[in-house]
């Protein structure tokens, strides 16, 4: 009976909790780091709530998007307005902190509440308007609600600590003064709602280069903040970002160290391997009707310029007369690669070698953490082409290299065998 009266007092805990969060406003705090963890400031960043169809740009120093719906007055939240931030990270490890701010002075009452309901750290005091840090401590691994209250309003924050950190406690310390007209925030007046999707794009500089990082998030909380990292320099494993923001590919390689963070190589060029593969029987093999026309041995490092030759045979064999056309649609590996856009290329026999290495150990998480995204699948005889060819010694014919861990093979395993045969692009970046 005890259980049960605890369990629905906890579930009117959480209930009014929530219910006395503000549900005609939201408000997203964007900021950014750079790859070596310090922060940066954003130029701007484009905000698409793609649920409700809509769109707005923030301009720096502008680093808060507080969207309003249509029943609340945007001029009076002018004037009766304060940032609560969630905190970052979130879960943390016994101590963390929450940004605070106030565009007016005001009796701020703090309250902490552990999974049952009790109150775990309080804290009451007069602040002047202005940014404040509070950090938090608690004793015990476990969900919290940190409720804060003002004369405008209250709003709730859920945080998750992993372990504890001695006793409980709430301080504050003010970092900045903040005049109320420089707030850094944009209210708009705009339809929304708790689940809508949104894509984030963040727009920096750094070092003279525009670095670009987009984010796709879906709204869970009233109040939320959006970190982007920025890349200044990529390592193998990271995603890969187009002149757009959006992720185009995994990093496989780096060609040049330009400086180690906890002894992991980054470097500003390499090469990416794409999101996407394709399961295609024919790589860079053909058969011996025309052999000069065949693909003999290509460069072994440098799938780019195989890829070349690959598309000009193709497009020779093409405009010949019926009877060779059969073989122009043998060859498919490459056009697939070089149909994801500029600069996609099938990658050569040594390049295909070093991306299988790190596939299932480094490639292959990443790949799951990204949306559409196909791992690398590694069958008993399943095998990934290369644009490596060779000429096969007893008939002459041209053979394409392909792939299957931990071997790969040459001529020794005829391309009509009914086992998966999978394509991979890759890109310099």
């Amino acid at each position: 009976m005890y259980k049960i009266k605890q369990l629905t007092a906890f579930s009117g805990f959480i209930l009014a909790s929530f219910m006395a969060v503000a549900q005609d406003t939201a408000s997203i705090t964007f900021t950014a780091q750079i790859t070596d963890g310090s922060y940066i400031a954003l130029d701007s960043v484009k905000v698409t709530n793609v649920t409700q169809n809509w769109s707005q740009t923030l301009y720096y120093p502008d680093t808060v998007l507080q969207m309003v719906k249509s029943n609340v007055s945007v001029e009076n939240l002018e004037n009766q307005y304060f940032i609560i931030s969630q905190n970052i990270p979130n879960p943390f490890d016994g101590t963390t902190n929450v940004e605070l701010q106030l565009a007016d002075n005001e009796d701020v009452e703090l309250f902490l509440y552990d999974l049952n309901g009790k109150l775990c750290a309080s804290s009451k005091q007069k602040m002047e308007h202005g940014t404040y840090k509070i950090a938090i401590s608690v004793a015990v691994a476990q969900p919290y609600l940190l409720s804060i209250k003002t004369s405008k309003g209250s709003q709730t924050i859920k945080m998750l600590s992993t372990q504890g950190q001695g006793d409980f406690s709430i301080k504050t310390m003010k970092i900045s003064d903040l005049q109320e007209e420089n707030i850094s925030k944009v209210l708009i007046e705009q339809k929304w709602n708790i689940n809508d999707n949104f894509v984030c794009v963040a727009y920096c500089t750094y070092n003279g280069t525009q670095k670009i990082m987009q984010q796709n998030h879906t709204l869970q909380n009233v109040t939320e903040t959006i970190l982007f990292t920025i890349p200044i320099g990529y390592s193998v494993g990271d995603k890969h970002y187009d002149s757009f923001g959006n992720i185009d590919g995994v990093v496989w390689w780096i060609a040049d160290t330009l400086f180690y963070i906890d002894t992991i190589p980054y470097g500003q060029h390499g090469k990416q391997v794409s999101l996407l593969e394709t399961k295609l029987t024919w790589g860079t093999g053909a058969t011996s009707y025309r052999p000069k026309f065949e693909i003999y041995a290509l460069d072994s490092f440098d799938g780019v310029a195989n890829t070349n030759f690959i598309m000009h045979w193709r497009d020779t064999i093409s405009l010949l007369d019926d009877e060779d056309t059969s073989r122009y649609n043998l060859v498919q590996a490459a056009p697939w690669c070089v149909s994801l856009g500029e600069g996609w290329y099938l990658p050569a026999i040594r390049e295909l070698w070093e991306m299988l290495n790190v596939a299932d150990s480094v490639l292959n998480p990443t790949l799951e953490t990204i949306p559409d995204a196909i791992k690398f699948e590694f069958y008993m005889m399943g095998f990934y082409w290369s644009s490596t060819a060779v000429c096969c010694p007893y008939n002459g014919e041209a053979r394409g290299v392909f792939f299957s861990m931990p071997h790969y093979f040459e001529i020794d395993v005829a391309p009509q065998q009914a086992q998966p045969w999978f394509t991979r692009a890759a890109k310099w970046f």
